[in-house]
């Protein structure tokens, strides 16, 4: 079961679809989940109760061959006892009296799904009423939940696309620890969650918190955290935009190529040809018809136009043994695809920091 929904769990997400299309989570097309909507699905009881263990006491006489039971043992008589377990607890869904997590320790304290959306309500969704929620579930029949908070949309100036972070929450009783965690990342299962979680833990976009009795002073930090990351998309706008008042000439070209796909010396190997490749391919997409109609006439031939035919070409180019795309996907997101576009936003950014006036500006 990869999306790990099982048969008491329950979810809304906004959106036109899920891949896996499980009758439990109800899709509300291009309208927000509610924050009613959220509380039915986090309405997930949990007790904490101590661990039982069931024995059986052999009482045995001498005997000289060997048996199922051993060398020279005979039951006379087996006694069922129930023995308690020293520090160790059960989690349970008594509503329906199934286990959500079969052993956790004495200073385990479990918080209900619903004081978390709790949390969330007050402070980030009553506080900044531009934000949405677009995902809320359940999996494991309740044991793990969460709920991923849309931050606002964000045009560039000059480009008519747009991009969004993702604000996620979630935890998963006896397995993982209260995330708080920003990503790009749609979460609609359990395979989707650790996408996520993946992709913000290599952004260093991620805060983990035992579950522990103070964990609602550390888990609402990390909120707030969040929704910090959320103000500073306002100075990531700003570099981007910048981006579109810096024109690229044929020498600044020159030089971006150089620094990404350096020509080799010798101009007669597969290297050479390689790097030639990529440096055509860019400035195809940079001066192409497709890229002058996606931007506005004052993006063209600039910097953000630059960073736009880079990244497609990082994202496109070349294959994935075996021609699975969600290979590229993958790393395109989290590996050496995501890196190499990383590195060259920075690059990007760096000249322009005394132009926008963004000279404390720190980019991740």
């Amino acid at each position: 079961m990869g999306h790990g929904i099982g048969k008491f769990d329950k979810g809304y997400l906004a959106g036109s679809e899920a891949w896996h299309h499980h009758p439990n989570y109800i899709i509300t097309g291009k309208e927000p989940v509610t924050i009613e909507q959220a509380q039915e699905v986090a309405a997930v009881p949990v007790l904490k109760v101590p661990l039982y263990m069931l024995t059986k006491c052999l009482e045995t006489e001498p005997q000289d061959t060997l048996n199922e039971h051993g060398a020279g043992l005979t039951p006379i008589e087996d006694i069922n006892e129930i023995q308690s377990v020293e520090g160790a607890y059960a989690l349970v869904r008594p509503d329906h009296n199934i286990v959500l997590a079969p052993m956790v320790g004495r200073a385990y304290h479990p918080t209900e799904h619903g004081t978390i959306l709790q949390w969330v309500n007050e402070i980030l969704l009553q506080v900044y009423p531009e934000l949405a929620i677009m995902g809320c579930g359940t999996m494991n029949n309740g044991a793990q939940f969460f709920i991923q908070i849309q931050a606002k949309e964000f045009f560039v100036a000059g480009d008519e696309s747009s991009n969004n972070l993702k604000l996620l929450y979630g935890q998963h009783y006896g397995v993982s620890p209260h995330i708080t965690a920003a990503c790009v990342e749609r979460v609609v299962c359990q395979n989707t969650w650790q996408i996520a979680v993946n992709e913000a833990t290599l952004n260093n976009r991620i805060k983990q918190h035992k579950h522990t009795r103070n964990a609602a002073v550390a888990v609402t930090e990390y909120l707030d955290m969040m929704a910090n990351i959320l103000l500073g998309l306002d100075k990531h706008i700003l570099l981007l935009e910048g981006f579109t008042k810096l024109a690229v000439d044929s020498e600044f070209m020159v030089e971006f190529l150089d620094k990404f796909y350096p020509l080799p010396k010798e101009s007669d190997g597969r290297a050479y040809t390689i790097a030639i490749n990529h440096r055509v391919a860019i400035q195809e997409v940079f001066e192409s018809q497709d890229l002058e109609e996606e931007l506005k006439p004052f993006a063209r031939k600039t910097r953000y136009a630059l960073w736009q035919a880079f990244t497609g070409h990082v994202d496109h180019d070349g294959n994935i043994k075996n021609g699975d795309d969600s290979l590229k996907d993958w790393d395109c997101r989290l590996g050496l695809r995501a890196k190499l576009k990383a590195q060259g936003f920075k690059w990007l950014c760096k000249p322009q920091n005394d132009i926008i006036e963004i000279k404390e500006t720190k980019i991740e």
